[in-house]
């Protein structure tokens, strides 16, 4: 029985759907906290238009966004509001590399994943005494 696999598979820690489902808890989190009254329903679509995103990493990074268009009303000012906030996260030291604006406009959930999970380890980072 040889696999013919070299060994190299990263093992899988979590489909996609349960790293959806654990970042949005996480980001509910943080928002409740703050007495936000939108919550995140599917993370997929709801960090699309950069304003609900901003507010997350607002509330996770405790600093201001600058330059967010809080009713964007195309795609292109949804684009500069998702940018918005990858050069917050750069300016922050988080890394954003592989990250696009239109990519996670466009809803695609490894994008938005990839952010989440950089924007949790810099709060894991903070945490830290």
């Amino acid at each position: 029985g040889s696999s013919g696999s070299s060994g190299k598979r990263k093992p899988v820690i979590h489909g996609l759907e349960d790293q959806k489902r654990i970042y949005t808890d996480w980001a509910n989190h943080y928002l409740a906290k703050s007495g936000h009254k939108r919550l995140i329903r599917d993370l997929q679509q709801d960090v699309t238009d950069g304003v609900l995103l901003a507010q997350i990493i607002q509330v996770v990074a405790n600093e201001k966004i600058e330059d967010i268009n809080g009713c964007p009303k195309n795609r292109s000012q949804m684009i500069e509001n998702i940018d918005a906030c990858l050069n917050f996260l750069a300016a922050k030291g988080i890394n954003i590399q592989g990250l696009s604006a239109e990519e996670i406009r466009n809803g695609n959930l490894k994008a938005i994943l990839g952010l989440f999970f950089s924007l949790s380890r810099y709060k894991q980072q903070q945490q830290q005494p």
